[in-house]
């Protein structure tokens, strides 16, 4: 017997990763590597806590404390007993943080929520514990590194289930700040498969609960919880609200759907940074294989918003957007008009709704119109070469045209007789221009200089008037020739 008791002593091994314990000579957890811890046998093991509870095994170990599977004595009902240990009992707040998450889960009574049955400290030792239900399945996180992700149906099941535990926690005052999903439990609940129960509050905030002890309480809280799952306010060490767990419960649903961490630094410092300044990547950036539909994308996007305000303000409106997220029997008009847009998408659906105002469209018909007018006026102005003065071969400055006198008609005149005894005198007939003559035209203003008439044998004719000469010789008949008048050289060579 005392063999059997060391050998059952030093061969078991228990992984501080996943919980999971090991007998034989295994040295690392085969399931995360991690190196496995000896673990002696636990002195608490085959007693009974206050004459009401059996401690049958261990179920796993916490960050305080210790769980075991217990079985209630009087109800023969399997329990889960968590114990915090004995080595954090000198720790007051360490003491006071337990007492909370008792109070915490004592305050629930939803389907989707671990139930406490009772709360007490042993006599002996003076350590807290907590009795509550004993759950058989498996933790989320455990689905999503099995599978690698889950399939977009089944994952709604599970996250709307829990987003609902959520509010029902919020609604009574309980905000739980340490979201992930390993503390998302799925069991078989009445041939349901699925069935979340939401556990460890050990780090919930009591909204109702203030004073300094309380904030004290909350910083704590804050270093104890989990940096990748942590919101923006509590990285920065903020007064929390029920917006911080939305913004967790953001990156439960970001990793549930990709199997990815959305936001993830090579230290806890730069993690926590990335969570401040940093959006995650688009599904189809971290998960290109996958196709998730961009209505779940876009409500996923405004839970994970660094603004609060930003955020779904409750778990229930949460809830109401995964649950309609996807089409469903009844919920088509829904879809059709009540959904959020990816936090990128917003500036251009606002300036698509500027630009369908009527007075915006006739400001911008305006100014179009006006810019067309100064296009069309510069192109004609540019078009238009300037034109060059056309210099005239002349010398003398351009005059106005000469004026011509109409031709002068001589009246008949009535022949007299001449006394016998004179010599006959020759008759002096003005010449009526002919028809055919061409009739005199004005020059065009100073474009060619013209002609100077030529000079015939009896010299330059200057006058109208007919000149008489002596020995009784007829006078010539002539014309009128003027200086400026084109055809004078063939007015002068003719006779009539």
């Amino acid at each position: 017997m005392l063999t059997d008791h060391l050998d059952e002593g030093l061969h078991r091994k228990v992984c501080l990763e996943c919980n999971r314990q090991f007998t034989g000579i295994v040295a690392a957890c085969p399931h995360d590597g991690t190196n496995l811890i000896p673990l002696a046998r636990d002195p608490m093991i085959g007693t009974c806590l206050m004459g009401k509870y059996d401690i049958i095994d261990v179920i796993g170990h916490g960050g305080m404390g210790v769980v075991y599977k217990g079985r209630q004595v009087l109800m023969d009902r399997t329990v889960a007993i968590k114990m915090l240990q004995s080595q954090h009992i000198s720790d007051s707040m360490s003491v006071k943080r337990f007492h909370q998450e008792g109070k915490a889960s004592s305050k629930m009574n939803h389907p989707n929520v671990i139930t406490v049955y009772d709360f007490g400290v042993t006599p002996t030792t003076g350590q807290p514990f907590i009795v509550m239900d004993y759950l058989q399945g498996v933790p989320l996180s455990d689905l999503i590194k099995e599978q690698d992700h889950i399939g977009v149906e089944r994952a709604l099941k599970i996250l709307v289930q829990s987003t609902d535990a959520l509010d029902h926690a919020h609604r009574n005052g309980v905000i739980h700040r340490d979201l992930k999903p390993s503390n998302i439990m799925l069991i078989e609940y009445e041939d349901e498969k699925d069935f979340v129960k939401v556990v460890d509050f050990g780090v919930a905030k009591l909204i109702s609960a203030g004073g300094e002890n309380a904030q004290r309480l909350t910083q704590l809280g804050e270093v104890c919880g989990s940096p990748v799952y942590m919101s923006p306010e509590q990285c920065q060490g903020m007064e929390l609200d029920n917006r911080s767990d939305v913004y967790s419960m953001g990156i439960v649903i970001y990793e549930t759907l990709t199997g990815r961490l959305p936001i993830l630094g090579k230290t806890m410092v730069d993690t926590m940074s990335k969570h401040i300044t940093e959006m995650p990547p688009r599904f189809s950036e971290s998960r290109p294989d996958l196709y998730i539909p961009e209505r779940l994308e876009a409500v996923v996007f405004k839970a994970l918003a660094k603004d609060p305000a930003d955020r779904h303000q409750s778990m229930a409106e949460l809830t109401h957007d995964l649950d309609t997220a996807i089409p469903r029997p009844g919920k088509s008009m829904v879809l059709r008009t009540d959904f959020p847009t990816m936090p990128q998408d917003k500036d251009a659906d606002a300036s698509r709704g500027i630009r369908l105002k009527p007075l915006h469209l006739g400001v911008i018909a305006a100014v179009a119109l006006v810019a067309i007018g100064i296009g069309v006026k510069m192109t004609m102005d540019a078009s238009v070469k300037p034109q060059k003065a056309t210099v005239a071969p002349v010398s003398q400055p351009i005059a106005q045209p000469p004026v011509v006198a109409p031709p002068v008609v001589a009246k008949p005149v009535t022949p007299v007789a001449s006394p016998p005894d004179s010599q006959p005198t020759s008759k002096t007939t003005a010449v009526a221009p002919s028809p055919l003559a061409p009739r005199p035209v004005a020059s065009k203003p100073a474009v060619k200089i013209a002609r100077k008439p030529k000079r015939t044998s009896t010299g330059p004719v200057e006058t109208a008037s007919a000149s008489s000469h002596g020995g009784g010789q007829a006078a010539s008949h002539v014309r009128h020739a003027s200086a400026g008048d084109p055809f004078s050289s063939l007015k002068s060579d003719r006779s009539y």
